[in-house]
This record gives structure tokens, sequence and C-alpha cells, in this order.
């Protein structure tokens, strides 16, 4: 390590016989360990590991050394070669300068195992928060796959109570029928009458589908404006609302109740589609 801090022609050399094989007198701020303060590698010229000892012997790098304090002048004797220093310190810092005016400040041990753990508990708050969010971002695409999958079932049963209705006619003399007389005569299963999937079945006017029709003392009657699929829990079991009408057609109607601009808008294709217009197959 000598040939780092050899080549730095700015450095006094000094004849070894100057040193004193134990330290002078008002120095025993120097015996620590010192390291470079910012953690890292010190400039050219400087050790990034100094150790200083009560008698007077240390360790420049990896280089046995004697030193000696004198005069705010910190010199060191490394295999018979000198290097001279202002030095400077100031509670747990030194401060060395060489001849050219160039200065590395160090901490001393304790201040550097302190900063070590403050690094390591700083790098593992931030590596948690990392995990966090990676956590966020899993469990939100997670929550978005369980929602299309709630949305694609929804769809797919708007289309099951159009065939119910479908078969429900042909043995009612063309009329249609409730929700519930889809079930009762069980055109429909039972489970329509509760929630499927984060999405319950309800009657509603569809924007651009005609009524359900039927008879009623010889008049005809809407037996149902349209069936209507909306979610249980809005952002969370589904994001949009669907119905179909007497058509046949499935129909995107709009976002659910509360759900703003941070949910997207239902595309088909390459298209936003508006209240009314058809889910087709290609969409869902």
């Amino acid at each position: 390590m000598f040939k780092k801090w050899a080549a730095i022609s700015v450095f006094i050399l000094l004849p070894a016989t100057m040193f004193l094989s134990a330290c002078g007198g008002g120095t025993s701020a120097l015996i620590d360990r010192w390291s470079p303060e910012d953690g890292g590698s010190a400039p050219r010229g400087f050790p990034d590991n100094l150790e200083l000892f009560k008698d007077g012997t240390g360790a420049f790098d990896s280089d046995h050394i004697t030193w000696k304090a004198e005069r705010g002048r910190l010199m060191f004797n490394v295999h018979g070669d000198a290097l001279v220093y202002d030095y400077k310190v100031s509670g747990s810092k030194l401060t060395l300068t060489n001849d050219g005016g160039i200065s590395a400040n160090f901490i001393n041990r304790k201040t550097a195992e302190a900063h070590a753990r403050e690094r390591e508990i700083k790098e593992a708050e931030e590596r948690a928060a990392a995990e966090r969010e990676r956590e966020k971002e899993v469990q939100a695409a997670r929550q978005v796959a369980i929602m299309s999958d709630n949305e694609t079932g929804a769809i797919a049963n708007l289309r099951t109570i159009g065939s119910s209705q479908v078969a429900y006619s042909a043995v009612n003399n063309g009329n249609y029928g409730t929700l519930e007389q889809l079930i009762a005569s069980q055109q429909l299963g039972s489970q329509f009458r509760d929630a499927i999937n984060g999405y319950r079945y309800v009657t509603g006017t569809v924007p651009g589908a005609p009524p359900w029709w039927g008879t009623q003392n010889g008049r005809s009657v809407t037996v149902a404006a349209g069936f209507i699929a909306e979610p249980v829990n809005p952002g969370v079991t589904g994001r949009y609302r669907y119905g179909v009408g007497a058509d046949l057609v499935v129909r995107y109607m709009e976002k659910a109740a509360g759900l703003g601009g941070d949910v997207p808008n239902l595309r088909c294709g390459n298209r936003d589609l508006n209240a009314g217009d058809p889910i087709d197959k290609m969409c869902n």
C-alpha cells in the first residue's frame, strides 16, 4: 500500500531517526482507528485505514508504521520513509492536510461504527420500503386480474339470463319473465338470487336496449326494463356495470358508483365504450 502515497511529490520525506517509539504529549485524541468520513476511499496520498496506538506504532492501510505528533504536524515512518501532514482533531473527526493543501477528513472507530449502523438501518428501511411497493404493485395487479375475471363472468351471466328468457318465452306464449319467474321455472339457476363472483343481478333500464315485455289482462306490459350486473364492492369485485335487454345484446353501461379517474374507461379494441355500446365477444 505504500506505493499509493510514495508517488505524491508534495509529501515531505524525513529521516526515520526523527521518529520516537512513543507518541508525544497531548496527542491522546489521535489514539484510535480512523477511516474516511464518507465511508468510501480517501483521496490519493491518504490512508483508507489508519490506526494509531499509544506506544507510537500503528497501521497505515496494510503497512506497519511508527508515528509522532508535534506542533500540529503528524509524522509517519513507513519502512524507513516518512510522511508529514498537518492535522486537527475535533471531537470524533480528524483532518489531515498534506503539503499540497489537499485535505481529507476521517472519523474514529466509534463514529464509523455508528455511521455503519445508520447506513445499514437506512438500507434496510429502503429495502423494506421497496419491497412494500413491489408487494402493493403485485396486489394491485392481482386485484385487477380478479376484477377482470369477475367482469368476464358477469357478461357471460347476462347472456345466460338472455338465453333463459328465450327458453321461458317459448313455453309461456311468447311472454318474458322477471328474474324470480325465470328462477322459479328453473330456466335460471337459483344462484342468481345472490351475488355470483362479486356481481349481483338486478332489474333496471339498460341504455339502448329494448325492455322485456309480457301480457297482462290481454295487454302488453313491460316485465323488466332490463337486467343489470353490478359489482357488489366497486373497485374490489368489479369496475363496470353491464346490462342486457330483449334484443339479447349485452351492453356496457358505466363505471360502478364511486369509481373515479383512477379507473380507466372500458375499451373495446382501440376505442372507449359509451353507455349502451354492445359488448362484442372480442371485448371480454
